[in-house]
């Protein structure tokens, strides 16, 4: 891949906002408003988190078993592989605030499908492909957007945007619990209905937010200045490109199954509900990286590379071959804690050494974690079909053996890095 030199960047912080804030097409007194509506729509999108949760309930709704019930969550992530390669183009050549409006409405109509697709499982996974195409183009444009708001606090606004993400994680898990204690209290209250009826409001919200956040009419981006060589990154980013593909893989699947597996027969105890264990992992993200957004923007950059993962995913790792619930419910909060700040961190990076590619960068993070999460997906539902639950524990030890992996990799990587850099200085 070819080695492009890094932006030129002007170390007078308020010109580079003002500067940033003007080709993304915001006013710089308002861009705390914009700041603020991206990062709650953003953070709405997790609420489709609430499905994994359903667990049994949703197996027997669509009758479907734990093979396809992997099937069904990793088809939408390969299928918007495609897609996916087009986003860098598109910010590159258009910018990222038309991407931002187009991609607002398109999980709004995804929402819209999710709310009305019945109880098919091929109909559900359809709305899944729709929505997930909305959720990644707004993870890309969302978060480009806010790195041009914030340029000179990059890590900063990307951990905020993190932990509000982790907020409704936070509240959909405990939601879960109580409408599957509602249906069972009252027989007038459906599944369907619990299920199907918040995506309806949550769809009129992202076309909302569509419309009031669209594009203004002229472009703010220079056309003509535009070259395929922005649809590169540096080499010196692919290898952070790698660990996070890693990171979001192992994180996405333990999140999609810890649910299934913690009210699964791998426990012959259940002192907890799965629930509210998803509810505490998720409170653990939000403390840990709002203590990040604290820090100062530099803090850190060795360091949080190398040891969140490490750690992270060893206390995991033992907590499942622990086989006790409450040690496992334990290490997966203590785990997420530690291992929720190296993502932020890693993308501020990456935010760092691409400039104006950040958006292209976003994209092909969201295209190598969309192939590893949906192999990890289709692997173990395959794995848990065939071996049965009480060997569940095997697969999930392999997937939180990801972040020890991730530490290592960070702690390569600056070794490579700096060593490069250091010896073309001289």
């Amino acid at each position: 891949m070819q080695v492009i030199p890094a932006p030129v960047v002007n170390h007078t912080r308020g010109m580079q906002s003002s500067k940033a804030t003007a080709r993304a097409g915001v006013n710089i007194k308002r861009r705390s408003v914009y700041a603020g509506l991206i990062i709650i729509l953003m953070a709405l999108t997790n609420y489709r988190s609430i499905l994994p949760i359903f667990r049994d309930q949703l197996l027997h709704y669509l009758s479907i078993n734990d093979q396809r019930f992997g099937l069904m969550f990793s088809l939408p992530q390969w299928l918007s592989i495609v897609p996916l390669l087009m986003v860098g183009w598109i910010v590159a050549r258009w910018g990222s605030r038309r991407l931002l409006t187009s991609s607002l409405l398109l999980t709004g109509m995804g929402m819209a499908s999710l709310a009305f697709c019945g109880a098919s499982w091929l109909g559900l996974a359809a709305a899944l492909f729709m929505s997930t195409i909305g959720f990644v183009l707004l993870d890309v444009s969302g978060s480009t957007f806010l790195v041009q708001l914030y340029p000179e606090q990059k890590r900063r606004i990307l951990s905020l945007g993190m932990a509000a993400r982790s907020g409704t994680e936070t509240l959909t898990p405990v939601l879960a619990e109580g409408l599957m204690l509602l249906v069972a209290a009252s027989p007038a209250i459906s599944f369907a209905m619990v299920m199907h009826a918040p995506f309806t409001l949550l769809a009129l919200a992202f076309i909302a937010g569509g419309i009031l956040l669209r594009a203004p009419g002229a472009s703010h981006r220079e056309q003509a200045a535009w070259r395929w060589r922005d649809l590169l990154i540096s080499r010196r980013s692919v290898g952070l490109l790698v660990l996070t593909m890693l990171h979001g893989a192992a994180d996405a699947t333990l999140f999609t199954w810890m649910s299934r597996f913690l009210g699964s027969d791998a426990f012959t105890e259940h002192p907890l509900r799965p629930g509210f264990v998803i509810s505490g992992f998720s409170v653990a993200y939000i403390v840990s990286r709002l203590l990040l957004a604290r820090l100062p923007e530099g803090w850190g950059r060795r360091a949080l590379l190398v040891f969140p993962g490490l750690l992270g995913g060893s206390v995991l790792i033992l907590a499942i071959l622990s086989r006790n619930y409450l040690l496992t419910a334990a290490g997966y909060v203590v785990g997420g804690f530690l291992w929720s700040v190296e993502y932020p961190t890693m993308l501020g990076r990456i935010a760092e050494q691409e400039g104006e590619r950040f958006g292209t960068a976003m994209a092909l993070i969201s295209v190598v974690t969309a192939v590893g999460f949906a192999s990890a997906l289709l692997l173990s539902g395959w794995f848990i079909q065939v071996m049965g639950e009480p060997r569940m524990w095997l697969p999930m030890a392999v997937f939180a053996g990801g972040f020890p992996l991730v530490g290592i990799g960070g702690a390569v990587w600056i070794k490579v890095t700096e060593g490069v850099w250091r010896s073309k200085a001289k």
